[in-house]
């Protein structure tokens, strides 16, 4: 079975380094869709691939928004509008989520997590706990960039390399780093975060009619079915090696379909506090839970 790894490092080289691990191919975060196209017809049997023209092809149109817009959005008026009131790239956006629902579901989850993530980069600063500090704006670089703020996700990427940086020169936690090194970190984490917490009202005013529309929209799907004992245990196992990855999107990804199950009160009240620990991007107080 070809397997082919999905990474966010993009470094010269690592491309390499993933074939000589023995990986089939490698794609690098975020996805693009016309790639990940490309590199499963590369590794699927030829008799399996039809294109279009040929017999047994069948086209499917469910909507205006097919995969062929989705990549060659042309809504340059719109696009400046979002950016000029909410500072973001929305055909990078849609770009990246693949849609307006998984797009509003990663607004809302970006806009709840401002507060407490915040919290945790300054605490985690201020403790010179770098480890954690560097995981928090890296996860941080990647949540940004999903729903388009450019601007954030770069400030989150040179604090990253900072944070990196500061762990590769083998400086103890909670012990004196070079004074100008920390100087600059902490001067640019006070700009992450004035910028991230400027965000909560503006996208708070944009979910105003987002997010109502999806509650709606799902309420009116009826009642939920029923999760089996041997379904919770396989959702938490995917929960689990997500969070030990530190692969927060994917673990609540994972946890808003075991949501929209019927679910014992002991099993929700559980689900709903590793939920605020993942959206947090704390690993360990996720781990600690699940």
């Amino acid at each position: 079975t070809p397997c082919i790894a999905l990474t966010a490092n993009a470094v010269s080289g690592a491309r390499d380094m993933y074939l000589k691990t023995g990986f089939a191919d490698y794609l690098s975060k975020p996805i693009d869709s016309s790639l990940l196209e490309d590199i499963i017809q590369k590794f699927l049997p030829k008799e399996l691939i039809l294109h279009k023209g040929d017999k047994g092809f069948i086209e499917r149109n469910d909507g205006p928004w097919d995969g062929k817009e989705r990549r060659s959005n042309k809504s340059g008026a719109v696009s400046e509008i979002f950016n000029d009131l909410f500072s973001l790239n929305i055909d990078l956006a849609l770009k990246n989520c693949g849609g307006k629902e998984v797009f509003f579901d990663a607004l809302k989850s970006f806009t709840e997590g401002i507060d407490a993530k915040s919290s945790l980069i300054q605490n985690y600063l201020d403790q010179k706990d770098f480890r954690n500090y560097t995981v928090q704006v890296h996860a941080l670089k990647s949540s940004a960039r999903l729903i388009g703020i450019m601007p954030l996700s770069n400030l989150a990427k040179e604090l990253e390399e900072a944070g990196d940086s500061v762990q590769k020169d083998s400086v103890p936690l909670n012990t004196g780093a070079d004074d100008n090194v920390l100087s600059q970190i902490s001067s640019k984490t006070e700009q992450l975060l004035a910028l991230y917490r400027s965000y909560k009202a503006k996208l708070s005013f944009l979910l105003g009619s987002g997010v109502p529309i999806q509650e709606n929209a799902q309420k009116a799907q009826g009642v939920k079915k029923e999760a089996t004992k041997e379904e919770i245990g396989e959702a938490f196992s995917a929960i689990k090696e997500a969070v030990l990855a530190f692969d927060f999107d994917t673990a609540e990804v994972i946890i808003s379909e075991l949501e929209g199950y019927s679910l014992p009160q002991e099993t929700e009240e559980l689900l709903s506090n590793i939920k605020a620990k993942v959206r947090a991007a704390d690993r360990d107080g996720a781990m600690a839970i699940i």
